[in-house]
């Protein structure tokens, strides 16, 4: 990894997202190259929350190996955003996310080569989501397991609730004969009327 990769760090990850903001701020006030650079600015006004998205996963995994999996499936997505943070620190004179102080400067200086900045982000673009492929499969399989899980779960939840249910009904029962038991009780207790006299 270079040094302005942002490998996954905490630090590492805020810095690049605030370079790819700052990109996109340079295209949005680009005038007259809106529609032109439409896409890239699309493609990294989703990434950011894809980015901070994976960020949360890694550091949320409950289970070693799924985070092990996760940050494997990370080093080629920061692969494919290594390319795009060393045309930065080459083209803009050490701006990277290795030198998160250096990210307002951006703006300015980026919007005298948008044409150039759009042709990286739509690199950057095919190999992230190329880079992306994997770990979505990952996530999906460990969606299904999840859900696996649930249902799981709510199955024995359900029978919990239907035995449960059963027992009420059984005490409910009970219940009802002890109290028709009594009453049966009381009115032999009782003295007959027709035998009073």
């Amino acid at each position: 990894m270079v040094a302005g990769s942002f490998g996954w760090s905490a630090g590492g990850i805020v810095t690049a997202i605030k370079i790819l903001t700052a990109v996109i701020r340079a295209f949005d006030q680009a005038k007259g190259a809106k529609k032109q650079h439409a896409m890239s600015c699309g493609f990294l006004r989703q990434l950011i929350p894809i980015l901070r998205r994976i960020k949360n996963q890694i550091n949320d995994a409950k289970d070693d190996q799924l985070r092990s999996d996760l940050v494997e499936h990370c080093h080629a997505i920061d692969d494919a955003y290594k390319g795009f943070d060393e045309f930065l620190e080459k083209r803009y004179n050490g701006l990277s996310a290795g030198q998160p102080n250096k990210t307002k400067q951006i703006v300015v200086t980026v919007k005298w080569s948008l044409d150039e900045m759009h042709d990286k982000v739509q690199k950057m673009k095919e190999r992230t989501m190329a880079a992306m492929q994997p770990y979505m499969t990952l996530m999906t399989q460990e969606v299904y397991s999840k859900l696996d899980d649930l249902v799981e779960e709510s199955r024995t939840t359900a029978t919990n609730i239907e035995e449960g249910n059963k027992r009420s009904q059984e005490i409910t029962s009970r219940k009802q004969r002890k109290s028709k038991y009594r009453m049966t009780l009381l009115h032999l207790q009782m003295p007959c009327r027709d035998c009073k006299s």
